[in-house]
């Protein structure tokens, strides 16, 4: 057998089993724990993953695994902030990758569980996400799942835009393959302004090498005249 094919093999025994039965409600249990305190792993940058630009503090599969695997899903690979241009022009298959920095738990319109997942760069300069609706198999395998790992959608089914709808894009899986494990973001963080409706401060994921406050607390701060930026952030300067 070839080199890659080897490789190929390799990189989709280290993903995350499918959780089953008892095992669904302790990992989901566990994960909105972990959501409820913000925790994440704060790791050095080890490489940066050359497909994305994402950096990386721990690295599951390389990048020639990664291209070798969207290829023979026969995707064309796709930055997040380039998604929206892609879709508008073009049906065909396409991934993408980023960093996991919300997970729900929701229910179907038909009683079915299924998770929604939003995947961002994390970018302060031009941030760009995507929910991902995870349905049936690949539902029970995101259920392991944890906020600031790096995962891969592979030829996801687009959910088109409402007439005037601006935002997020939007794309649902069914099957666990579609998922792919690409390791743990470096250099994250927690948001350091404060939530203005309860003054808790922002569970929003960043990145410390970029801003030590979300895309949402910079665009609001922006808006406001100087004098009142220290409010937004709790009395921090605005980068």
């Amino acid at each position: 057998p070839s080199s890659g094919a080897a490789e190929l093999r390799a990189a989709k025994a280290r993903q995350p089993a499918v959780a089953s039965g008892g095992e669904e409600a302790g990992a989901a249990a566990s994960c909105e724990e972990a959501r409820a305190e913000g925790a994440v792993r704060r790791l050095a940058l080890l490489e940066t993953c050359a497909l994305s630009g994402i950096g990386l503090g721990e690295r599951a599969v390389s990048d020639g695994e990664l291209r070798e695997r969207i290829e023979s899903d026969g995707c064309r690979f796709m930055r997040l902030d380039a998604l929206g241009a892609h879709t508008v022009a073009c049906s065909s298959a396409w991934g993408s990758v980023g960093i996991l920095t919300r997970v729900e738990q929701r229910t179907t319109g038909k009683g079915h569980p299924c998770t929604r997942w939003t995947l961002s760069n994390l970018r302060a300069d031009r941030p760009a996400s995507l929910h991902v609706w995870l349905h049936d198999q690949a539902h029970r395998a995101g259920l392991r799942a944890e906020r600031g790992q790096v995962f891969a959608v592979l030829a996801p089914r687009l959910i088109p835009q409402a007439r005037g709808q601006t935002g997020h894009w939007q794309c649902s899986v069914s099957r666990a393959p579609q998922l792919l494990r690409v390791g743990y973001a470096a250099n994250l963080g927690r948001c350091k302004a404060d939530s203005a409706a309860s003054g808790v401060r922002c569970s929003a994921l960043v990145l410390r090498s970029h801003s030590p406050y979300c895309a949402g607390h910079l665009a609001q701060a922006a808006q406001l005249a100087p004098t009142q930026r220290a409010d937004v952030m709790r009395n921090r300067p605005v980068p």
